[in-house]
């Protein structure tokens, strides 16, 4: 990284400090982080078991669930879970495009290169990661919360400006609302959503996901079908080495 990045990213992180300070040290988040991280160290310890009662409670709720064992069995199971829409539908695989949320999960299994080798457009729709797919080149994302937060203001108007052929000033409300239309276009012509999530509730059957942007919100089914959703489980020695894809 250039030091003009490494210093917008300093500048980005000082000021959400700033901000989320005051709030972590409320003891009604504290008591609720300590319970979530006792939560999730359960989860932890009795993953086997949770899988199973995940795996029935899905299929209560009609919900289908396929578990792979390593990121290349994720990867061909999400191939094979979208050849067969793309066969239902009858459509060429290189019109296909997918729209893209919750990307660290998916960045995790090398989903969007993969998908990408088949033919298909990958749509992000994340904005710093959207910001980044418009870059092109030296693109990779530097934080998995800020993922372009070593780009300034001017940077990305550039990016946005070259890339939409537009001459947006350097303002974050101009861009974040130029980005937005495009994104919503291109979910629009999507056939096909996929996501990761945060976290399941085994016994209910139930999917978790936080966003803070309103996109997963337009990958809902009855925008379109199938919506894909990604869960990667940890394991006790806290290496992530399995996945779960639902459909």
């Amino acid at each position: 990284m250039k030091e003009e990045e490494i210093e917008s990213m300093r500048k980005v992180f000082h000021n959400l400090k700033g901000r989320i300070e005051p709030l972590i040290k409320s003891p009604k988040i504290q008591a609720l982080q300590k319970r979530v991280i006792d939560i999730r160290k359960d989860a932890i310890d009795n993953n086997e078991e949770l899988i199973a009662i995940a795996k029935e409670s899905f299929k209560e709720n009609d919900i289908d669930c396929f578990y792979a064992n390593d990121d290349e069995e994720a990867r061909e199971i999400l191939l094979d879970l979208i050849n067969e829409e793309i066969e239902k539908s009858n459509i060429d695989r290189n019109e296909v495009y997918i729209a893209k949320s919750k990307s660290n999960t998916l960045r995790e299994i090398d989903a969007s290169q993969f998908l990408e080798e088949q033919g298909m457009t990958i749509v992000e729709t994340d904005l710093g990661d959207r910001i980044l797919q418009l870059k092109k080149d030296d693109n990779s994302p530097v934080h998995p919360t800020g993922p372009a937060s070593h780009l300034t203001v001017h940077d990305i108007a550039d990016i946005v400006n070259e890339s939409m052929n537009l001459d947006l000033p350097a303002e974050p409300k101009p861009i974040m609302e130029a980005v937005r239309e495009d994104v919503l276009n291109l979910i629009d012509k999507s056939f096909i959503g996929i996501s990761g999530t945060n976290s399941i509730a085994a016994e209910d059957g139930a999917i978790l996901m936080v966003h803070n942007e309103g996109n997963i919100s337009f990958h809902h089914p009855e925008v379109y079908r199938p919506h894909l959703l990604l869960l990667l489980c940890q394991t006790k020695d806290e290496h992530t080495d399995s996945s779960q894809a639902t459909c």
